[in-house]
């Protein structure tokens, strides 16, 4: 008969559950420890180890949030230029800028776009200065489309090509101008250095012309572009 003791212990080894709470159980092999327990200096313990929190990539989220927002709508605020009255591009440093603007047939609303010391460009001998071949090439990459105050035409050569009559004698009345804009014809030979022209029979948004081309040109704010302002 075995004594009674052993009984005891017998009892005792089965109701025995750990307490995993307080950190003196070693971890097992390779430092494993029950679900919602951590190893710490070989021991099991509740709190997760200092050096195994997630530490989250702050740079990663600051450049995921700038890439997760709108551009800047740069109609609605144009960036300064010293020509300009209300914001737009330069294209020859203190002498030549496309100035971003709604505007009427109206001279004075037009010239209302430059800053003082500046007036809209209209193919005088001092303006073609400024607007030189490279100066035209500047332009094109602006976005919109900005006019000088000088007449033009759209007449057709004998292949049925389009062609800039600067005099603009006869044939389809255009705007003349430079600037990244859809619609925007190409053509030559240029005027007052620029090949560039919106037809005013063509519908454009934000411009509108009559037949009288420049003298009836009206510029709404549903499109960026505006002015050509030269330097005085």
């Amino acid at each position: 008969m075995r004594p009674s003791w052993f009984f005891s212990a017998l009892l005792l080894a089965a109701c025995y559950q750990p307490d995993y709470s307080a950190p003196h159980y070693r971890c097992g092999p390779d430092g494993t420890c029950p679900e919602g327990y951590f190893c710490q200096a070989d021991l099991c313990q509740v709190d997760r180890p200092a050096g195994d929190m997630p530490v989250p990539d702050m740079q990663k989220q600051a450049q995921d949030l700038v890439a997760s927002l709108p551009p800047p709508d740069m109609s609605a605020n144009p960036p300064p230029a010293p020509g300009c009255t209300k914001g737009g591009s330069e294209i020859i440093k203190k002498g030549l800028y496309a100035c971003l603007g709604a505007f009427t047939n109206n001279h004075d609303s037009q010239g209302a776009l430059c800053q003082h010391g500046f007036h809209v460009c209209e193919g005088s001998s001092m303006d073609d200065m400024l607007l030189t071949e490279k100066a035209a090439a500047d332009c094109a990459k602006i976005p919109g489309f900005y006019i000088l105050r000088h007449k033009v035409v759209l007449d057709q050569d004998g292949m049925g090509n389009f062609v800039l009559d600067c005099a603009a004698k006869f044939g389809v009345p255009a705007l003349l101008g430079c600037g990244a804009q859809d619609g925007a014809l190409l053509v030559m030979p240029p005027c007052n250095g620029l090949s560039q022209t919106l037809s005013c029979v063509a519908q454009i948004k934000g411009w509108t012309c009559g037949q009288n081309g420049i003298d009836d040109v009206i510029h709404s704010v549903a499109s960026p572009g505006g002015i050509l302002c030269c330097k005085d």
